[in-house]
């Protein structure tokens, strides 16, 4: 099977596919969210994506208009991968700033990192490292469809003034049914980094 590379822009992540995988199925793997509220289906149109370079098959459905198409857009879920490609998401295919979690885990050498927990108190930046929040979160309506993820995502952004979330991939496998355990009431757990530009990660739902 013919191996693709794909670059996303403008997170700049790359990542290599089989051929005749979709733009979506690429997305996932290289840990880039794109809004999708039907599933992949191709019915809500939301999955836009500009093709900067590259071929693909397919891409259209009577979502996109015919100057969306001349310039570049299509949807990734219709989008079959034929060549190498660089993809640009535009603003209103991503939820939020959050990044999904999909990539395996590599081993590392140990290190030891020493803190001044007092400076970074001062500074601002020292937070519990393990925090659990409780959410009320909108329920789906034909006025608000949007994926589980982004339902959360936006949930932590709104009630709590969280964002940038990491949304581990254990996490995501059982949002849909434990939302749905308790009328989209549910209780996040997050874990926080001493670290300046670490991201603050989803790890229990």
């Amino acid at each position: 099977m013919t191996v693709r590379k794909v670059k996303f822009l403008p997170s700049g992540r790359i990542v290599l596919v089989e051929d005749g995988e979709t733009i979506s199925q690429a997305a996932r793997k290289a840990g880039v969210h794109i809004n999708a509220a039907c599933g992949g289906s191709g019915l809500c149109g939301k999955c836009r994506v500009l093709l900067e370079s590259g071929i693909i098959e397919g891409g259209k459905s009577e979502k996109l208009t015919k100057q969306d198409y001349a310039s570049g857009i299509r949807q990734a879920c219709l989008s079959v991968i034929k060549s190498d490609l660089v993809i640009q998401i535009p603003k209103e295919s991503v939820l939020d700033t959050g990044v999904l979690d999909t990539a395996v885990p590599v081993r590392h050498k140990a290190r030891m990192y020493v803190f001044d927990i007092e400076q970074l108190k001062e500074e601002g930046i020292f937070a519990s490292p393990v925090d659990k929040l409780f959410l009320e979160l909108s329920r789906p309506s034909p006025a608000y469809s949007i994926a589980d993820a982004g339902r959360l995502i936006k949930g932590l952004a709104d009630q709590y003034d969280e964002h940038g979330m990491v949304i581990e991939l254990q996490v995501l496998r059982r949002l849909r049914r434990i939302l749905r355990e308790d009328d989209f009431r549910v209780t996040v757990t997050l874990s926080r980094s001493v670290r300046r530009h670490f991201r603050t990660r989803v790890i229990n739902i």
